[in-house]
């Protein structure tokens, strides 16, 4: 290894320290940590790229995008929108008359046609999450279970496994032409439905014996 990379190995140990310690050691939030992690990469000589390096390099296209869709979210939860939205979609499949396990299935379905139309899972979020915070207040359940409700539907926005586009991990396999979109989607499909059908069971067994729902 380089000196730079024992460099590069140390600031990124020094970040996964100071974001697991964030609160507890120190005050600094996870923005804060992460903009002195990228100065020391930048600082001269201790560095180990340019700015000039470092603009060609950085995808500016996902972060305009990975911000836009965190402004969207913070604006419809702000402005109320997202309680809106929430009754004039979720709110009309009547829900809040089901046991818990069959209200995460319908989310979690929701949210899973949902992602078919989008390229990013934190697009994805940033406008959904809001949403379904501000419905999982309407169901008549206790806090600790609007709690889990919403978390259990911020991890089903990685299931983004049926098209080569939901994600881009799937892009960088599916450039490899190994496989064709068709037969990504048939085992997209089967991974979709068994975590989908793994969510329903856990929902109506193990979280609520451990306290999530």
């Amino acid at each position: 290894m380089t000196p730079a990379e024992w460099r590069l190995m140390l600031v990124a140990l020094l970040l996964l320290v100071m974001w697991s310690t964030e609160g507890v050691l120190h005050p600094l939030d996870t923005t804060t940590t992460t903009q002195l992690g990228i100065a020391l990469l930048l600082m001269p000589r201790i560095g180990v790229m340019t700015w000039s390096q470092a603009e060609k390099q950085v995808p500016w296209g996902t972060i305009v995008l990975f911000a836009a869709g965190i402004s969207l979210g913070i604006l419809l939860s702000r402005t109320g929108a997202a309680s809106w939205l929430a009754g004039v979609t979720l709110g009309q499949l009547g829900l809040d008359a089901m046991p818990v396990a069959l209200v995460v299935g319908a989310l979690s379905l929701f949210s899973i046609l949902l992602h078919l139309g989008f390229a990013s899972a934190t697009g994805l979020a940033s406008t959904l999450i809001p949403i379904m915070i501000a419905f999982a207040q309407t169901l008549p359940y206790g806090q600790d279970t609007v709690f889990g409700i919403v978390m259990i539907q911020a991890m089903v926005v990685s299931f983004g496994f049926i098209l080569p586009t939901n994600a881009p991990q799937n892009m960088l396999c599916y450039a490899t032409g190994a496989f064709s979109t068709l037969q990504f989607a048939k085992v997209g499909i089967l991974i979709t439905l068994a975590g989908l059908a793994l969510l329903v069971l856990f929902s109506a067994t193990i979280w609520p014996m451990m306290g999530v729902l």
